[in-house]
């Protein structure tokens, strides 16, 4: 089963499962996902999302996939189907798929957000840095951004290295 598929049947599902279908629906979030998946065989990552990227680091440069603007669920979820994107892996390629909960963490000195942008440019100055450091690493930066400041959100962040 193809990927996007399984994000298209979820969507259905879910919107089935809460009514939210229906008029006065008790429930009308979604949830963001991303779904990444390696064919060995022919060396390839499959990735689908619904509101969350797939970032990649390839060559010292950051690239990023869009995610289908739409959740999974809720009433803004997707009507048309969620997007399929393949790309080619090559050896030392660097893949992160992540919650919300890292960039829309308050902290810093003016307790704002940390951002996407941020957290990007935090994966591309951590990534000479073996995987299991990468973690640590990023563990201390979302404390030291934090401080005082009550945590907002899960947050999920994984990674890995072709």
């Amino acid at each position: 089963m193809e990927h996007n598929v399984i994000l298209n049947k979820l969507n259905l599902k879910v919107i089935d499962s809460l009514k939210q279908d229906k008029e006065g629906a008790d429930s009308k979030d979604g949830m963001d996902i991303s779904i990444c998946v390696i064919d060995q065989k022919s060396n390839k990552l499959s990735y689908s999302g619904a509101c969350r990227p797939l970032v990649y680091i390839r060559n010292g440069q950051i690239e990023k996939i869009k995610a289908d603007p739409y959740p999974i669920g809720g009433i803004n979820s997707c009507k048309n189907g969620y997007q399929s994107f393949s790309i080619d892996l090559k050896k030392e390629d660097q893949f992160y798929i992540f919650s919300d909960g890292y960039p829309d963490q308050f902290g810093g000195e003016k307790a704002k957000k940390y951002m996407t942008p941020r957290f990007r440019s935090f994966l591309l100055s951590i990534s000479n840095q073996p995987m299991k450091n990468q973690k640590i690493s990023l563990e201390k930066e979302f404390k030291r951004w934090m401080g005082e400041e009550e945590q907002v959100d899960d947050v999920i962040e994984m990674g890995f290295r072709v």
